[in-house]
């Protein structure tokens, strides 16, 4: 096979796979109800001026942030504790996850380029694995509660300094945003975790487990097959 073939076979394996991850992509974000952005809009709106002191009433921003590194150390053992429960691969998953904003909230300064990283790694992992974890990728209530939270913790990240120029103007302060977006943010992770071990105990995705494992299961003749396979057999001999 010659040099160019080869170059175009490499491009098109390439563009199949993110054509394939984009379709999953936008097939787990098909279940995302957008309700749950009020809760980052109310966040964002409770630091504007003089609403900051009746929403948070402790004070300084920085004394926000025991919390939220309280809330990520919680999640983190919250999945941990499910996945020796379960040991499936959706909370291993979790672990990765919860793990990567501990270590966020212990040092945000230093790791937030590595923290969106290991995020877009994690989704893309996600993505990969997107058979194995269809029973919650497809469970409306987990994909809106860690979309949501995905959402309030990464935003800032991605915050320019034009940006915020423009939200001090109209009273946003950053630091405040920050806080109470990651304090949100951490907030609906754990009850991303806690909702995903309910549903899996009560049943709730045992219907699409059903059909996830039927999907992968080998191929069964039918009796009616089989039992016209059965005279073809004898008449041969």
């Amino acid at each position: 096979m010659s040099a160019s073939k080869v170059q175009t076979s490499i491009v098109g394996r390439i563009l199949f796979s993110v054509v394939t991850q984009m379709l999953r992509l936008r097939a787990v974000l098909r279940h995302f109800s957008p309700w749950v952005l009020v809760v980052p809009a109310i966040a964002i709106a409770s630091t504007m001026g003089s609403l900051y002191g009746y929403f948070w009433p402790v004070g300084q921003p920085s004394l926000l942030l025991p919390i939220t590194t309280a809330l990520a150390a919680t999640s983190f053992m919250t999945a941990a504790t499910c996945w020796v429960l379960r040991g499936d691969l959706f909370h291993r998953w979790l672990i990765y996850l919860t793990g990567c904003f501990w270590y966020q909230a212990i040092d945000f300064s230093g790791s937030k380029l590595g923290a969106a990283i290991a995020l877009s790694i994690l989704i893309c992992y996600a993505l990969a694995k997107f058979e194995v974890l269809r029973p919650y990728l497809q469970n409306r209530l987990v994909v809106s509660l860690l979309v949501a939270s995905l959402l309030c913790q990464c935003l800032p990240m991605l915050m320019t300094s034009e940006v915020w120029s423009w939200g001090v103007r109209v009273g946003l302060w950053p630091y405040r945003v920050n806080s109470a977006m990651m304090l949100a943010g951490r907030l609906m992770l754990l009850m991303t975790i806690v909702a995903s071990e309910v549903l899996s105990r009560t049943g709730k995705l045992s219907s699409e487990v059903t059909r996830s494992a039927a999907d992968v299961s080998p191929f069964h003749p039918s009796q009616s097959v089989a039992g016209a396979a059965r005279p073809s057999a004898r008449k041969a001999a």
